[in-house]
């Protein structure tokens, strides 16, 4: 008898993004690749007339706001008060003409452009020291690119089991991992699934899904899920060959660009 668990887990340690309490991310948060061969790709060219180090001047701006959230959170606690948001406003108007200053444009100029770049989530990646993978770079993916992925991943999760990272809801370790791929909606997914844990090793988790993408001819994936970003540490990971594929950070509109309730279910047990 083969019986679906529908969740993990895991223990792993988390990566160095700076982090927000839940209740305020607000406005700010979400936001290249290092590494192997990799420069740090520039800004989308709307925002070239802030600047060469525009990006980075934002995100400074954003570790700052990040800042003034911990400490009111250590200061006034994280439920919020009426003299917490004041507090809070104050030296975020401070923080914003910082940034004004930096970029050399008012709020109502340079706004309207981090939202529509998706500047926020541009930071996640600088901070993470992932690629930033738009839609383009997931179009232009190949099954090539796929294998790789699917191999990198795949190789990933067998050493992390083999470490019993990964346990079931009773505390059993799971004891390795399979990874499939298909295409939904024109874009390429890979989900991979964890086994074992149970009687007759008949456990399975729910799937952890990826896109594929090709960045500058090079094969890298973007984990989508909240504990696919946990579980995955490294600015690249390598196929069975030992070549580098590379991590990435989705930048683009949400929803995503593809029926994930569709990738849900193909790619589970």
């Amino acid at each position: 008898m083969r019986t679906k668990l529908k969740t993990y887990d895991h223990i792993v340690p988390t990566g160095a993004a700076p982090k927000t309490s839940g209740l305020r991310a607000l406005a700010a948060l979400a936001i290249t690749a290092t590494g192997v061969w990799f420069a740090v790709p520039a800004a989308a060219e709307e925002a070239r007339k802030f600047g060469p180090d525009a990006l980075n001047s934002y995100c400074d701006g954003q570790k700052r706001y990040l800042a003034i959230i911990k400490e009111s959170d250590e200061k006034f606690g994280v439920t919020g008060t009426d003299e917490s948001v004041e507090w809070i406003r104050a030296r975020q108007a401070e923080n914003n003409a910082q940034i004004e200053k930096d970029l050399g444009a008012p709020y109502l100029e340079w706004a309207p452009v981090a939202a529509s770049e998706w500047w926020d989530q541009r930071c996640e990646a600088l901070w993470r020291g992932w690629l930033m993978i738009e839609e383009k770079d997931a179009m232009a993916s190949t099954s090539n690119d796929t294998r790789k992925v699917e191999e990198a991943l795949a190789l990933l999760y067998i050493k992390m089991t083999s470490r019993e990272l990964f346990k079931n809801f009773d505390g059993r370790p799971y004891k390795g991992a399979t990874c499939k791929s298909d295409v939904i909606d024109g874009f390429r997914l890979t989900g991979c699934t964890l086994f074992g844990g149970g009687f007759f090793d008949g456990f399975f988790s729910d799937p952890m899904i990826f896109m594929v993408a090709n960045k500058d001819g090079h094969p890298a994936f973007v984990p989508l899920e909240t504990n696919t970003k946990e579980d995955i540490q490294s600015s690249y990971y390598s196929d069975v060959n030992g070549n580098p594929v590379m991590t990435g950070w989705y930048v683009g509109s949400y929803p995503l660009p593809f029926d994930w309730p569709e990738a849900v279910n193909r790619f589970a047990k």
